[in-house]
This record gives C-alpha cells, structure tokens and sequence, in this order.
C-alpha cells in the first residue's frame, strides 16, 4: 500500500480520490493487522490519521467513498473508546450515504445502533437497528446471517428495555 500511496501521490498529486482510497485502505490495514506488530492503540492511531487523510481528501464531495472512510474511522474511534467521536463519526456516514439502501449504509446503522446501546441509549439505538435490519433484508434477504446479526441486537435491546414480548418475537424470527 505505501508503494501504491507514494506512485499514486505522484502521478495525480495529494489530493486525488484514488490517493483518498489507498488511505483508507492502509487504515483498514492497520486496524486489522497493525495490532500484531505493535500493539493495538498504536495501530488504531495510525489507521485513524490515514483515514483523517483519505477524508480531507474527499472532503467536499458527499459520496459512498467518504461514508466509508468516516463509518472505517467511527469504529476505530469507539476501539480506542473514543465512543462520542464515534457516534459523530457514523453520523456523518449516514449523512454521506443519505438516500442509499445497500448493505453499507446498513452495517452504519447497525454500528450506531450498537454504539448507542452500549452507551446505555437505548430509545436512540432502536431506530438505527430497524433501519439496518431493514436495509440487510433488501439487501440479503430475510434469511441471511447479516439480517440473523441485526435481529440479534435488537433482540438484546428490547430484553435491555423490558420489553420481554418483543424480544420473544426477536428470537422467532
């Protein structure tokens, strides 16, 4: 990746989208397999300063690229326990994928959803977990592990809520 950031840095310059992209490709690859060399924060520091960088890159256009780029930041932000810095982070990935249904505004959803959960916001949470499960069965279909991930949660939600009923009917889906 850095061989690819350093010729793409020079044929299209600093700024170009494609530049944009390997940046948030070497964050992806820190977060996943950083940790192994060096530790986990340091990793995620370093995949969050590459997505900062893929982002100002795209920072005028709102496209599926930059929601990416902020939903790959948001789930480094709340790794590190940075969870408000998350939650704005999957916001503006929403925001950017505003309008789309695919399974990348889904998983988003599905982030926020859990993010806020795990923060104790559960009334929040709802709303983005139904918008995921909505978004993974058009998606996938009603009878895939995606939507069986997403049904889970929100089982666990409603149980977290009180709502006993709803989680019953949670688990016959």
């Amino acid at each position: 990746y850095n061989r690819a950031l350093a010729i793409g840095e020079q044929a299209y310059g600093e700024r170009h989208p494609l530049v944009g992209k390997t940046h948030n490709s070497i964050g992806l690859w820190y977060k996943t397999f950083g940790k192994l060399e060096q530790g986990l924060e340091p990793a995620l520091e370093q995949a969050l300063e590459h997505f900062e960088k893929a982002l100002r890159i795209g920072q005028d256009t709102r496209s599926a690229e930059v929601g990416a780029v902020l939903h790959n930041m948001g789930n480094v932000l709340w790794d590190l326990g940075r969870d408000e810095e998350a939650r704005e982070s999957y916001k503006g990935a929403l925001a950017a994928k505003e309008g789309e249904t695919h399974m990348d505004v889904g998983s988003t959803q599905n982030r926020m959803g859990r993010l806020l959960d795990s923060l104790g916001r559960h009334k929040e949470a709802l709303p983005y977990l139904e918008k995921a499960l909505d978004s993974f069965k058009q998606t996938f279909g009603k009878r895939h592990a995606r939507v069986a991930g997403v049904l889970h949660n929100l089982g666990e939600l409603h149980s977290k809520m009180g709502d006993q009923e709803v989680h019953s009917k949670m688990g016959d889906q």
